[in-house]
């Protein structure tokens, strides 16, 4: 066995012999260097006062704590203009003046004490086989608290520069003239995607093949490419050009009685509950979700007035494809040219309906505009309409708005953001909740700033 496994610092204490039990580890060591520094005038002295013996509180060994008798020794300071006459050796490596713990599981403690506070760490320590208890935690993170720096002025990052009020409404895409036309340039736009990265994948192994054929090997190539082994394995391995894979999705458990629900849908059968109930009784475990799933694809080919948003169907009746509320709510606050034509009138039915509802779009997507673009000046006739709406829950956001004002308008002008610091600030909770009544100010600062600086 290694002495650095056992001693702190074996190349400046010697193993005399150790002794074991179930409730202790003793180690008995002495001092090997024959001279010391004086404390006070920094010079070596070699002759011997006195030896004793100072005990120390080490790491445990496999949750059996260990203790360290150390023999010392204290030395004559022989020069005359030095006002230091008997000193005893130091090791500032491995154990503090006055410490009854080696430096090691002092830090251990630190980190502890940092990670986990007070209770939590006293009874980490305990199961690793230290005894201390939560009380001297604490005052260790007190102890070794940061007192240095300046306070910071901010904390967080510029943000970006406000972005100017529209003038005139944003270019379309050539060729798109609704919702519907979007969807074959947004297919498109991803084709081009895909072909430029097959492309880029084809041009590295061609270099591949290249560099294979001046004689390098594949780890070369790998490093050369950029790419990992592996990869370079697979595709030199390849007699072509890999291809990528095109996904295929299961098929499903609605698969064997695909034949059955087109022959239905042929017969006139649109109804998505009858046809479910219909394969129930064919054996069809399934859910019922899957069923209108198969459908959708079946019902945008009907007529409009065959549909079940058609306009003509009242809004009660379309029980079926009523959206989710999730889907209400992108439909509403979303941009109203990425709404499909069935989407749209959807919701102009109910609007119409809901004239409430109109008033609270139009006031979201008001204080959505001003938030982006950081016009500060809009925000309290903003609040003034909310307030005159009768909309409750506006209301009641507006109220909370208010009660932060000044930091809700430091938001939209100041050029800073706390984006960069809200895990630190999630963070700084959590430990104030653990903690419970003792996470102070002075603690806290204590626990955190120590361990940020070290980071």
């Amino acid at each position: 066995m290694q002495l650095r496994t056992l001693l702190p610092t074996p190349h400046l204490i010697h193993l005399d012999y150790l002794t074991a039990s179930d409730v202790m580890i003793t180690l008995v060591a002495h001092t090997c260097q024959g001279e010391a520094a004086c404390p006070g005038c920094g010079r070596p002295a070699t002759r011997i006062q006195s030896r004793y013996t100072r005990t120390l509180a080490d790491l445990p060994w496999h949750g059996i704590p260990v203790r360290l008798q150390l023999r010392l020794c204290r030395f004559f300071c022989d020069q005359p203009e030095c006002s230091t006459a008997i000193f005893t050796e130091r090791f500032p490596a491995m154990v503090g003046h006055y410490s009854r713990r080696t430096c090691r599981q002092a830090q251990t403690l630190d980190q502890i004490g940092y990670a986990l506070g007070g209770e939590a760490g006293a009874r980490l320590a305990a199961s690793l086989g230290i005894s201390i208890s939560a009380d001297t935690l604490l005052r260790r993170l007190h102890g070794r608290r940061s007192r240095g720096g300046p306070t910071p002025r901010v904390l967080g990052a510029p943000t970006s520069s406000p972005e100017p009020a529209p003038t005139t409404p944003r270019p379309a895409d050539p060729g798109i003239t609704s919702a519907a036309d979007a969807e074959p340039v947004a297919a498109n736009r991803v084709a081009q995607q895909q072909a430029q990265r097959r492309e880029q994948k084809r041009a590295g192994y061609e270099e591949m093949l290249r560099l294979r054929a001046a004689g390098c090997t594949q780890l070369a190539i790998a490093q050369q490419v950029g790419r990992p082994l592996r990869t370079v394995h697979r595709y030199l391995s390849a007699p072509t050009f890999p291809e990528r894979k095109p996904r295929t999705r299961p098929p499903g458990q609605l698969a064997p009685y695909r034949a059955y629900l087109e022959q239905r849908w042929r017969q006139g059968c649109h109804n998505t509950a009858q046809l479910w109930r219909e394969l129930r009784e064919q054996g069809f475990r399934g859910s019922y979700s899957s069923v209108p799933a198969r459908l959708a694809e079946w019902q945008a080919q009907l007529p409009p007035e065959q549909r079940r948003w058609n306009g003509q169907r009242p809004l009660a009746h379309a029980v079926a494809t009523v959206p989710t509320p999730g889907a209400m709510v992108w439909w509403l606050l979303g941009r109203r040219e990425k709404l499909t034509a069935e989407q749209a009138a959807y919701l102009e039915r109910l609007t119409t309906l809901r004239p409430q509802l109109a008033l609270a779009r139009e006031l979201v997507q008001e204080f959505f505009a001003l938030t982006r673009r950081r016009d500060a000046a809009a925000l309290e006739p903003w609040r003034e309409r909310v307030a005159a709406s009768g909309l409750v829950e506006l209301q009641r956001f507006s109220v909370g708005l208010q009660r932060d004002w000044a930091a809700v308008v430091a938001g939209l002008t100041l050029e800073w953001s706390t984006g960069p610091v809200e895990g630190q600030i999630n963070r700084l909770k959590m430990i104030k909740r653990q903690m419970y009544g003792r996470a102070g100010v002075s603690l806290l600062r204590a626990r955190v700033l120590p361990a940020a600086i070290a980071a």
